[in-house]
């Protein structure tokens, strides 16, 4: 009789832990849901107050310019949208790979799982990233689309001289980019991953 009883409670006890643990795992994806809208609405925010200061700076200099103008902002909203889906879609098969190493450390250790802030973080990570790189790339991309050749060739490698005014600004820039720019971004990722447990 004691002993029913005694799981009773126990089984009570793990009841109350589990709407303990509901209750915060709800604030905690509030507070996600939160921090998500604040950074797209900032981001909106700060992207509508750039665009309209770039705006008027272009009618000071002529309205013959608008032209021009709105080219550059179809190019730097291509770069940013192919960036922002490039750096997404890494993030998050990162935090997947990152769950299933971790999966079988929690189930040797038989306790739940964490969620990761996956997609939320995915996302904010994508924006900023995205609002950086476009104002790297901008220029660059302009030249390489608008490329023009020389009709000289290298001495050396054969290549017209074009194609180290035009080319060879992006081609170097993507090197860099992926040679330095995103290890720290994913330093910074797997630090906030770490935090986040």
């Amino acid at each position: 009789m004691s002993e029913n009883i005694e799981n009773k409670e126990a089984e009570e006890k793990k009841a109350e832990v589990k709407v303990e643990e509901n209750v915060t795992n709800k604030k905690k994806m509030k507070r996600r849901t939160l921090l998500v809208i604040l950074a797209i609405v900032i981001f909106l925010l700060g992207s509508l107050i750039v665009y309209r200061a770039e705006y008027l700076e272009t009618l000071e200099i002529g309205e013959g310019y608008e032209e021009v103008f709105n080219q550059n902002v179809k190019y730097k909203l291509c770069i940013g949208a192919i960036n922002f889906v490039c750096i997404y879609f890494l993030v998050c098969i990162t935090n997947r790979m990152i769950k299933k190493g971790l999966k079988k450390f929690f189930d040797e250790d038989k306790k739940e799982m964490p969620k990761l802030p996956g997609k939320s973080l995915a996302l904010i990570i994508g924006l900023i990233t995205s609002l950086v790189i476009s104002n790297l790339f901008l220029y660059k991309v302009i030249l390489f689309t608008n490329t023009a050749w020389f009709g000289q060739t290298d001495p050396v490698y054969g290549v017209d001289l074009g194609f180290y005014m035009f080319q060879a600004p992006l081609i170097r820039t993507i090197a860099l980019l992926w040679t330095n720019y995103y290890n720290y971004a994913y330093n910074i990722y797997s630090c906030i991953l770490h935090y986040s447990f």
